[in-house]
């Protein structure tokens, strides 16, 4: 993660669980610049095979995708999320 990023938010939302067992990740929203706010999603202990170590980094002892998506605000950046959350529901 780039020195100058600054973490806005830790997307932490009290996604409910169904009884379906799935795990709703979690996501970090990264300001780079007034207009390009970068989504990165948290991993699995499990998960951790698959990617190298430059394709992750550590924020507050939990390790995450880097760039998986951005938006030009906040408020899309949520929007893209709320979107995977609701393709984990309907799987």
């Amino acid at each position: 993660m780039p020195d100058e990023a600054k973490i806005i938010k830790s997307c932490i939302y009290e996604i409910f669980k169904k009884d379906s067992g799935l795990v709703f990740p979690n996501y970090l929203i990264e300001k780079e610049k007034p207009t390009r706010f970068i989504i990165h999603r948290e991993l699995q202990n499990n998960e951790l095979v698959y990617y190298t170590n430059s394709e992750v980094f550590e924020y507050k002892g939990k390790l995450y995708l880097k760039e998986i998506n951005s938006g030009y605000s906040e408020e899309e950046a949520k929007n893209v999320i709320e979107g995977y959350w609701g393709e984990f529901s309907c799987m």
